[in-house]
């Protein structure tokens, strides 16, 4: 008994100040006790594992019209809970490993078997004890419909094996985070695979729409898992060959991250400190040096590098994606370009929170908000300038050059202003006293303002949309005005936050 309460103890330790740590780093809005919200985690595993159980059964009734769906039922369920899984165990261990939260608890008199069991169970408590709920639900309401008993046994076989693979996929990546931290490719390496996390749910909605007639043959979906899950309760011989060789492979990959992510928590080679910002380039007045401080920040921390290009980058472009509609396209870009331009400003809190122990630093240095409001907005600009490169790319292939023009000034103009305005507000909304920025320490007054003015941008988005919507071509020029208007009001603003009366950090 003593045994149990010691890796329950530390498992305690370790979710606590795991969802602490994963809060700042994540840079989401969240507080530790709400981390993975809905799916992952929110105060407690029920809630997850309620939300799972729901996502499954409503993903159920939809196969329910045929028996030969299952294939894609028993897969679609795999594959979620594939990806949750994964993504919360993977956030979990790095952060773990690269906040080098074990060694604190290495010098206590604790057992080392009851400290790995409490590592590896983090994951558990972060939200991979929701994935089974995603397939076991949909797969005894599927079970209950058709009176196929025998799918409730595929069923567990299939959440076992996912769970072992998302378990095992998670601890290697995990893992991987202290060695990447050194490396600017390898770096580079693990934001491109954060941005893949982040963008799933795009993917999956882009590529049908690029290949509409593109899709497996039944054959081969047959005995692909997870999608053979379903085959094998049709009794398809290489479906369940298919089946048992998956779940070997996923005790196979849990083996490996279990043993590897031990061996790089005990190895003592995750822990890379990242150096605070420095004091010399933060007094000079020019404007590369800031920038390229801001670029290092990111660059030393791939995770939110990818959160950053994801939703300075990546959203923007599937939202245009998903208003592109042949002819219609080129006729949109002005008032796409409006609506992009004042996405663009919301993320600048993310650079402050970027700043991370550094912030500590620039309290004690002659640094105004001001000053900083406008170097913030400076480095918003530059990561949201792929965005205009789009917008612009758009007008020309679909449209003519003074269209991409067009939007590239709309784009320039709400940009400038939007950053400056939105960077202004969350550098008033500091902490007034020395303190590590994240989200939770930015005054409430910055998200709502954040949410109010996001609202606004995207009633003048559907104003100034709304004649091409009507009349196509004889409404552009009026979409072009209002959107060239509102453009102009944004850049007015965004000025105007300049000339208000600064203040001293």
């Amino acid at each position: 008994m003593g045994v149990l309460m010691g890796w329950r103890e530390l498992s305690r330790v370790l979710v606590r100040e795991t969802a602490y740590r994963a809060s700042r780093k994540f840079g989401s809005g969240v507080s530790g006790r709400k981390y993975f919200l809905g799916g992952f985690f929110s105060g407690s595993m029920a809630l997850g594992i309620l939300f799972m159980s729901f996502l499954s059964v409503v993903s159920s009734v939809m196969f329910l019209s045929d028996i030969g769906a299952l294939p894609l039922l028993m897969g679609a369920l795999g594959l979620l809970g594939l990806f949750f899984g994964a993504f919360a165990v993977t956030a979990a261990t790095n952060t773990i490993l690269s906040e080098d939260l074990l060694k604190p608890i290495s010098f206590m008199p604790v057992d080392e078997w009851d400290l790995r069991i409490a590592l590896l169970l983090v994951g558990v408590y972060l939200g991979g004890a929701s994935v089974p709920f995603l397939v076991i639900p949909g797969v005894i309401v599927a079970s209950l419909y058709f009176k196929m008993w025998g799918l409730i046994f595929w069923g567990l076989v299939e959440a076992f094996s996912v769970l072992l693979l998302a378990f095992g996929i998670g601890y290697i990546a995990g893992s991987l985070g202290g060695k990447y931290t050194r490396s600017l490719f390898l770096r580079g390496v693990q934001t491109a695979v954060w941005l893949v996390f982040l963008s799933l749910a795009g993917i999956l909605q882009i590529v049908p729409q690029l290949f509409p007639g593109a899709s497996l043959p039944r054959e081969v979906l047959d005995v692909l898992p997870p999608f053979s899950f379903g085959g094998a309760v049709l009794g398809l011989g290489p479906a369940i060959l298919s089946s048992v060789i998956f779940v070997v492979a996923g005790a196979l990959v849990f083996w490996y991250g279990v043993s590897r992510l031990w061996r790089m928590a005990g190895s003592g080679l995750s822990s890379v400190p990242v150096s605070p910002a420095g004091g010399r380039p933060l007094l000079r007045s020019g404007f590369f040096e800031p920038l390229l401080k801001d670029l290092k920040l990111l660059a030393r921390n791939p995770r939110m590098l990818a959160y950053v290009v994801y939703y300075m980058n990546v959203v923007p472009l599937m939202i245009i994606f998903s208003f592109m509609r042949g002819s219609k396209t080129a006729l949109m870009i002005p008032s796409l370009s409006l609506f992009m331009a004042g996405f663009a400003g919301a993320g600048a809190g993310y650079f402050y929170v970027a700043e991370g122990e550094g912030s500590l630093l620039l309290y004690v240095l002659p640094v105004t908000r001001g000053w900083l409001a406008r170097r913030k907005a400076a480095t918003c600009l530059v990561f949201s300038l792929p965005t205009m490169a789009i917008i612009a790319t758009l007008g020309y292939v679909f449209g003519e050059p003074s269209i991409a023009v067009t939007g590239i000034i709309i784009f320039l103009l709400g940009a400038i202003g939007s950053s400056l305005a939105f960077s202004f507000l969350a550098a008033r909304g500091l902490p007034r006293s020395p303190a590590v920025w994240t989200y939770e320490t930015l005054r409430e007054g910055y998200a709502g303002a954040q949410i109010i003015g996001l609202l606004f941008v995207i009633g003048l988005f559907l104003v100034s949309a709304f004649p091409v919507f009507v009349s196509e071509s004889q409404g552009f020029h009026s979409s072009l005005l209002m959107a060239l208007s509102a453009s102009i009001a944004f850049f007015l603003v965004g000025l105007a936050t300049i000339k208000v009366k600064d203040e001293p950090l």
